[in-house]
């Protein structure tokens, strides 16, 4: 049964990077690559980028952590090491701006779940753009919360980032569940905040997690008695 308060992650949850401006940039430099082989790139890179964030002090929004994730992409694509420092260096530019599209089936799971009288909200680590992202992807209206941890100032797995969402919807934690798609962060950041997890896991990459797993938003669908 879904809870009446239903927080989200943005990024690969309810919103999605642009992957055809991704590749095009690689193509740029050399790297032929097409936006679906990017998309399940980025995708099935999330193991790796997952226990690269459970090292203490990490920090999903430094530039460790990008660079990280892409040479992860970059050694799945195939991508020679002489042509991505170049693509690294355009990619960061404007990286953030790419976070533009919402998630398959976003628009469509969330109206309805806000017709059903859910309380819909988002905590999300960022830069202090994830408004302006979500308004770009046309999903902002669903949501009455967007706390992003450039703005202030504490970030998931901290359970004060998702308290002052809480905080600002007047609701409880035992009435809340939160949706993201890393375990080290999104699950274990809910569970410290007392918050029921849903991890968002599309190619089943993490069998191992014991919350609830689901592949998309639209499967939230099926569950006829929230």
């Amino acid at each position: 049964m879904l809870t009446r308060v239903l927080l989200f992650d943005a990024g690969n949850t309810i919103i999605e990077l642009d992957y055809a401006a991704l590749a095009a940039i690689c193509t740029r430099h050399g790297a032929a690559v097409n936006a679906a082989t990017m998309e399940e790139a980025v995708v099935r890179i999330r193991p790796e980028l997952d226990e690269f964030m459970r090292t203490p002090s990490s920090s999903t929004e430094s530039t460790d952590t990008r660079e990280f994730m892409l040479r992860s992409v970059y050694a799945r694509l195939g991508i020679d090491r002489e042509k991505q420092a170049p693509i690294t260096g355009e990619i960061l530019a404007v990286l953030q701006s790419l976070w533009s599209h919402p998630t398959r089936g976003a628009g469509m799971t969330l109206t309805a779940l806000h017709k059903r009288g859910h309380v819909l909200g988002v905590v999300s680590n960022s830069d202090g753009t994830v408004d302006q992202q979500i308004e770009q992807s046309g999903l902002a209206h669903h949501f009455e919360v967007i706390v992003d941890s450039g703005t202030v100032g504490v970030e998931k797995p901290d359970p004060e980032i998702f308290a002052i969402a809480l905080r600002a919807l007047q609701a409880h934690a035992a009435e809340a569940t939160y949706f993201g798609d890393m375990p080290s962060v999104d699950v274990v950041g809910a569970l410290r905040a007392g918050i029921a997890p849903v991890l968002i896991d599309p190619l089943d990459l993490f069998p191992d997690v014991t919350c609830r797993r689901i592949h998309n938003l639209p499967d939230l669908l099926a569950d006829r008695s929230g």
